[in-house]
């Protein structure tokens, strides 16, 4: 608590609220309680400086029985920006999810109704009627088909002479550098990437694209520079961390840059950018996205329609919008054996809305399960296990949202038809551009939608299978593996 008292009175009262932070941190509510709450009414400008109003809050909701907590609807505190309003939210944040864990869900709901005005995440979550509207996706489910995805069209996916494609460029070598520096990890996007790229006919060698602890920048660079003299590859996939909080040092990245201008210039290697999370930095796309087009690589790989408008005419015709290759563990368990709809998913940083879903579809008492993940080896599930949970639940729902606010395309929705599931999804412009509502799979947008399409969806049976038939179509042969390398391949080698 960083606070300079200005007179005794403040001085006072800066002690007062040391003793109930004290308290605040070993869980005594009730101690804490009256001391925030008395300073607060004492101190007003120095309640608003250190957050009490917030603290004080959430030391009566923990205090709170169910009939109180059940009686809340919306929070009435109002954002002040300070530091320690921003660490108590967060800290109100985990400590909702931890209720969720523990299934005391209607608790966990209080805490994140409560810091909605102060929370990023929470307040894009709740904007926009969450908890009272029905959305116009219900009118999506009786949509008429009326023509193809706009992939297909602004692509030609389904024209692409794949056969001759792959007779053309059988043998040509692909040197992937993924991401994250495990390249044994399977299922994950570079791993099928890699298998994909195999099975499409090329020879493809991995290499990470992570510069480990302690690796100097001109060690990472020197490797890969090496492993591209020996390999030679004829083309270089390059995982680029969108976000900034993940990226290399700008060292790194200088070197990297110069690497590939150097490659392409002197050995003709096409270099393909893959942006798995392009949408973090929307704000800055044009410097992060085009800025080395032509000089560093050949083809931007990303499935962010929502940012297809941005560039110039050369800079968009050398985007390749579409996802990457998606792959499942063949799952053993039989199909919809489960009469529920499930989510499956881990709640990471930049996931967040993920918790709000969580504990208000409990409170609404959906029938909806969130298996959480945790990208923890000991507690993560096996590849077979995460496959059977998508095979035997009726329907499986995916949770667009991020903590901008951008609802984005993931990699589940590809996931689910592989495994021959039914899908719901928080809508996304991004996946309708690759997949129809209506059509191959169900939309929501709030908890009123979702407590009325799951228990329509459960009871009629003959509808989850046309949607399952068309859905699993189109991911099983328009999104599939030798597409995208088709694709890619018709751009860069025309």
């Amino acid at each position: 608590m960083a606070f300079e008292p200005r007179n005794l009175a403040e001085a006072i009262a800066v002690r007062l609220v040391a003793r109930a932070d004290q308290a605040y941190m070993a869980g005594d509510w009730a101690t804490a309680l009256p001391l925030y709450r008395q300073v607060h009414d004492s101190q007003p400008a120095l309640a608003r400086e250190l957050a009490l109003a917030l603290s004080a809050e959430h030391c009566a909701l923990e205090l709170s029985d169910d009939a109180a907590l059940a009686a809340r609807s919306t929070s009435s505190l109002v954002a002040t920006g300070t530091p320690r309003e921003t660490a108590f939210a967060h800290d109100i944040r985990v400590r909702a999810m931890t209720y969720c864990r523990n299934k005391d869900f209607l608790r966990a709901s209080a805490l994140l109704r409560t810091i909605a005005p102060i929370d990023g995440p929470c307040r894009v979550s709740y904007d926009d009627g969450l908890l009272t509207r029905r959305s116009d996706c219900a009118a999506m489910l009786h949509a008429p088909d009326d023509g193809p995805p706009g992939f297909l069209t602004d692509y030609g996916i389904d024209a692409l002479p794949i056969t001759q494609i792959k007779a053309r460029h059988a043998g040509k070598r692909v040197l992937s550098v993924r991401r994250f520096g495990d390249t044994k990890v399977r299922h994950g996007v570079a791993d099928s990437v890699r298998r994909s790229a195999e099975a499409f006919g090329l020879t493809v060698h991995e290499v990470s694209s992570k510069v480990q602890p302690g690796e100097q920048s001109e060690r990472y660079v020197g490797v890969v520079r090496q492993m591209i003299e020996v390999f030679r590859p004829d083309l270089i996939w390059w995982t680029s961390c969108s976000c900034r909080a993940s990226r290399p040092s700008p060292r790194t990245e200088r070197l990297s840059s110069e690497l590939l201008e150097d490659v392409r210039r002197r050995l003709g290697v096409k270099v393909i950018k893959y942006y798995p999370d392009v949408w973090y930095v929307a704000m800055h796309m044009h410097e992060d996205l085009y800025g080395g087009l032509g000089r560093c690589y050949d083809l931007i790989n990303h499935c962010h329609p929502a940012i297809l408008d941005r560039g110039t005419d050369a800079e968009r015709s050398a985007v390749f919008c579409y996802p990457a290759p998606a792959a499942v563990e063949p799952p053993t368990a039989e199909a919809g054996t489960i009469s529920r709809a499930c989510f499956i998913g881990s709640i990471h940083p930049g996931g967040m809305p993920r918790i709000v879903w969580w504990a208000e579809s409990a409170r609404a008492g959906l029938p909806l399960d969130f298996i959480e993940t945790v990208h923890d080896n000991t507690v993560q599930l096996t590849d077979l296990e995460y496959a059977n949970v998508l095979r035997s639940y009726q329907l499986s729902t995916t949770l667009t949202m991020r903590g901008t606010g951008a609802r984005i395309f993931t990699l589940r929705v590809l996931e689910v038809p592989l495994a021959g599931g039914v899908l719901l999804e928080e809508h996304s412009v991004d996946t309708r551009y690759f997949m129809k509502p209506g059509i191959h799979y169900a939309a929501f947008e709030t908890v009123p939608d979702l407590a009325a399409l799951i228990p329509e969806l459960l009871a009629d049976a003959p509808r989850r299978a046309r949607h399952g038939r068309r859905f699993q179509g189109l991911g099983r042969a328009l999104l599939h593996r030798d597409c995208y390398w088709a694709g890619i391949l018709a751009i860069l080698y025309p």
